[in-house]
Parts: C-alpha cells; structure tokens; sequence
C-alpha cells in the first residue's frame, strides 16, 4: 500500500501554514514511514497542476491537508466542486471552471466507514462538509479526484487554524486525526 499526505505552504498572513504543521507532526509520529510520502506543495494553482501531473506512483490513499480560518473542527470534506476563484501567491486568478467538460461537483470515494469510525474515536472535534471553499484546497481537491478517483482514495482534511483561533483543534489533536484515518483505511482495506 502506497499513501500520499499533501499540505500547503505559506501565504497570506501565514508565514507557516497550519497544514503544514499538522503534515510535519504527522511525519514524527507516523509508524509505517516507508509506505507514506509527504509533499508541502506552493499556494498556486499551476504548482497544484504541476504536482498532480507530474505523479507517476500509483497511490493507494491521496489525503490533502488545508487550513480553514473560520472552523474550530477538523472538517472532512466529501464534495469538490468545478469551481475556482482567488489570487495565488503568483498573482494567478484562474477561470471559473477547474475542468471544462468535468462533472459539477466530484463526491469523494474515501470509505465513509473510515470517517465514521474518526467521528466516534473523536467526539467533538470533527464536521462533515460539502463546501472545500473555491480557493486552493478545493481545486487540489477536484483536481485529484478527477485524475485519480477510479484507482485511489482522496480525502480532503481541513485543519482548523490553531495558530489564530485557541479554541480551534490543537495541532495535537489534529495530527491524531490525521494518522487515525490514515491508519483505519490500511486495516479496511486489509479487510477487503
């Protein structure tokens, strides 16, 4: 089994993204580190295009990590939408469709028994949601899962933005989070 964990790197007001952080904590504590490769990649969208086209390893589990300022929870997202808008770090403001023939909206094929079982180890402290925002976070997302959802499980994960809000979900929390999906998909998986 093959795994790719993805965060964003800085903009904006963030000289370090929260993603990021939870990526690197993620990284430490992790136990099976030779089956997991992790990516920081640039706030743009043609460093997102680039990365996703420049993939030649067959994942198993996609999980990409951004930072919603407005959210005390982890929010799991399980719709992305063929749509963008917003400036990049590059100055960049893309059309309104992410793919010109692509569906409206992309539902993720992550095992929702997996989710589920997060929701339960983790009372409080996760959403479900079917609105990834129109910026970055939810063009990596429909961009990965309309490359990649026959052959491999995406999930987008948004980090509630600990470094501004104290009453968000510590990065402790988050990391835990992270790892426990990560973890619950190989044993479903196993089961299969």
């Amino acid at each position: 089994m093959k795994i790719l964990l993805t965060a964003f790197g800085p903009f904006g007001n963030y000289d370090v993204n929260p993603s990021e952080l939870v990526l690197n904590e993620v990284s430490k504590k992790i136990t099976f580190g030779e089956l997991i490769d992790f990516k920081i990649i640039d706030v743009g969208y043609d460093s997102v295009n680039n990365f996703i086209n420049s993939l030649t390893i067959n994942y198993d589990l996609i999980v990409h990590l951004g930072v919603a300022f407005d959210n005390k929870k982890t929010r799991f997202e399980i719709v992305a939408h063929n749509t963008a808008k917003g400036k990049d770090v590059f100055n960049v403001e893309p059309q309104m469709i992410i793919e010109k023939n692509g569906n409206d909206y992309i539902i993720s094929n992550f095992p929702e028994c997996v989710l589920e079982k997060a929701m339960e180890k983790f009372p409080n402290h996760i959403v479900y949601s079917r609105d990834a925002g129109t910026f970055l976070c939810n063009y990596i997302y429909y961009k990965s899962l309309n490359t990649f959802q026959r052959k491999t499980s995406v999930l987008f994960v948004h980090i509630a933005d600990f470094i501004n809000n104290n009453e968000a979900n510590s990065l402790q929390i988050q990391s835990d989070i992270v790892i426990s999906i990560i973890s619950d998909f190989q044993e479903e998986i196993k089961m299969v």
